[in-house]
């Protein structure tokens, strides 16, 4: 949805400044990054770098 709504600006702005579009995306990606370290299913968490390790990871949790 936000997508929809910022991209016409995204657009309009980057025509006149090219480097514009990329440090929003720069500035969000950092932001979100920040936010899922902040979740209660992260906070202090390994995160893992595929799939198949999340997917071990919970089998091995999940066996009591």
């Amino acid at each position: 949805m936000f997508g929809s709504v910022f991209s016409p600006m995204l657009i309009y702005e980057g025509r006149k400044d090219k480097f514009f579009p990329y440090g929003v995306f720069g500035i969000v990606m950092i932001i979100s990054g920040v936010l899922l370290c902040l979740l209660p299913e992260t906070r202090g968490a390994k995160l893992c770098d595929t799939m198949d390790e999340q997917e071990s990871k919970e089998e091995t949790d999940h066996v009591v």
